[in-house]
């Protein structure tokens, strides 16, 4: 009988700390998966902010045409 117990609390060791290791490697996955997602993120807005900048020196320019233009006038 304490031999059935005793094996019987041993697979329950098991199937807990089986369990345990799925858990920690899907909470691993979702962890990546998140990184990942900030990862892009963040080069979307640098892509965005390059993107902005340049927009921003052919706006400089322009008004630097504009104010040399006005100058000579």
């Amino acid at each position: 009988m304490r031999a059935k117990i005793a094996a019987d609390i041993n697979t329950l060791k098991a199937d807990v700390a089986h369990k345990k290791h799925d858990l920690d490697a899907k909470r691993a996955q979702n962890y990546a998966d998140q990184l990942e997602w900030e990862a892009n993120v963040a080069i979307d807005y640098a892509a965005a902010s390059i993107q902005q900048a340049e927009w921003a020196v052919l706006d400089a320019i322009v008004a630097r045409a504009d104010a040399q233009k006005a100058k000579a006038s």
